[in-house]
């Protein structure tokens, strides 16, 4: 089911309700709702609470099928961290992590001396997002070294009617210089990229209200994957933040190379060492972010196809019910569906 669909049947749900009403809801909003219903979905069939028979997603077929189109996998570099422990960047479309496991070189009781770091510079490019863009401005342009990463010439993209739909631009902005193998994320009203070599960033065309880039950048000691050594891939076990310490001293819990300690902080996972272990990469399977539903940039749910009527129905009771407060309560308080 394409956006456009989508928008239809919500359209024709509605239309049961009272059309006159709910018209006047607009497609932005429409578009915000549904990609809730999604977040919703997701974070639905991973809860062991919403499966009456109290399984995991993978452990029943169809929450496997359901959300199979957004479980990806990737290989992290890692970096000296404090503490005794190695640490990865996340991934910038992470959402949730299924599982995480460690490259191992086991220095058989030597201590962890001898490991080889090389420096490594992290760039990160910071600049706003577009408030006050107008029809005057089409012809704009953004490219990283010398390279057009972004361009307006002349048309609007896709379904914009006017450059004025500033939430839209700035999404499709993201769109497409990730389509280049840049890291941007749009976070805390500012563009972020990050990089492991310097950018050149240029702005064409935004006269009237230039873009404030800012730069900085900080050196890690990245560890060393040595291309004849066979390393050990251990599963890691992932811990709670408030148990950390306590079996990072216990005698019986500790970190070890067959089971090294993992945790998730902000946007780091980290991997806990006895001295006696070194970890230079990190596997980690995970849910990806879902590219947001927007009828303007023609992007569809990228959730399962046999998905795609739930997630209209859905959003059209939460319309429905954001309308008509009398029915909003019981919407929001209703029971998650039972597979």
């Amino acid at each position: 089911m394409t956006v456009q669909e989508m928008h239809i049947g919500i359209d024709m749900i509605l239309q049961k309700v009272n059309s006159n009403v709910i018209s006047s809801f607009e497609p932005e909003e429409k578009d915000w709702v549904l990609n809730e219903e999604v977040n919703r979905f997701i974070k639905q069939r991973l809860s062991i609470l919403s499966n009456e028979k109290r399984l995991g997603f993978q452990d029943t077929q169809k929450r496997l099928d359901d959300l199979k189109n957004l479980i990806t996998s990737k290989t992290l570099n890692c970096y000296q961290g404090e503490d005794n422990s190695f640490f990865s960047f996340l991934p910038t479309d992470y959402m949730l992590l299924i599982n995480d496991r460690s490259f191992i070189e086991d220095l058989c009781g030597n201590l962890i001396t001898n490991a080889d770091y090389v420096n490594e510079t992290i760039y990160t490019y910071t600049f706003n997002p577009f408030f006050e863009l107008d029809d005057s401005m089409v012809d704009i342009e953004i490219s990283i070294n010398s390279t057009t990463v972004f361009k307006l010439v002349d048309y609007y993209p896709f379904g914009f009617t006017n450059l004025n739909m500033i939430y839209e631009l700035n999404n499709y902005i993201v769109e497409s210089i990730s389509k280049f193998g840049y890291n941007i994320v749009l976070k805390d009203n500012k563009f972020y990229i990050t990089s492991t070599s310097p950018l050149v960033i240029t702005f064409i065309g935004f006269d009237s209200f230039p873009p404030t880039l800012s730069t900085s950048s900080k050196i890690f000691k990245k560890v060393i994957k040595k291309t004849t050594f066979n390393y050990l891939q251990t599963p890691n076990r992932l811990v709670k933040t408030e148990d950390l310490f306590e079996l990072l001293t216990s005698a019986f819990g500790k970190t070890l190379p067959k089971s090294p300690i993992s945790s998730l902080k902000e946007d780091l996972i980290f991997v806990y060492h006895n001295q006696k272990f070194i970890c230079p990469q990190i596997r980690i399977d995970y849910i990806r972010k879902p590219k947001k539903i927007n009828l303007s940039l023609r992007q569809d749910c990228e959730l399962h196809e046999s998905i795609h009527q739930e997630i209209v129905e859905n959003t059209a009771k939460r319309i429905a019910g954001l309308t008509f407060s009398q029915v909003y309560n019981n919407i929001i308080n209703e029971n998650l569906n039972k597979e």
